[in-house]
């Protein structure tokens, strides 16, 4: 069966680490999908799908499940790395204001955010 599909905007794909799983989906990637489906915030990534590719020889004939992701142009870290940009005062205001807001808005929805990177 083919299924053709047009898609306008970018997405973003993050596989799911099975490598450490003998049987069943890794509790932790349960636990973010299902409170990735939850919350819906200008400041927090949006997921949009679960797909699951076909059985691959390189891949121990094994499928592999992504999250499908709204595509961003930067993360904070890779900007924060680079040293040919300088942030101002004004783009550290904007960006922590966005972070707390994102943050707060999981505290409100009871979920506590223990990695947080940059």
């Amino acid at each position: 069966m083919v299924i053709s599909v047009t898609v306008t905007m970018a997405q973003a794909l993050k596989k799911v680490r099975m490598d450490n799983e003998k049987e069943g989906f890794p509790i932790t990637a349960i636990r973010e999908i299902k409170i990735l489906r939850t919350l819906e915030h200008q400041n927090i990534v949006n997921l949009k799908e679960i797909v699951v590719s076909n059985k691959a020889a390189n891949n121990q004939n094994k499928s592999s499940i992504y999250m499908v992701l709204e595509y961003l142009d930067h993360d904070l870290t890779g900007l924060a790395e680079r040293p040919d940009i300088n942030f101002k005062e004004e783009h550290i205001k904007c960006y922590m204001r966005q972070l707390l807001k994102g943050l707060h808005y999981c505290h409100l929805n009871k979920v506590l955010h223990r990695d947080i990177k940059v």
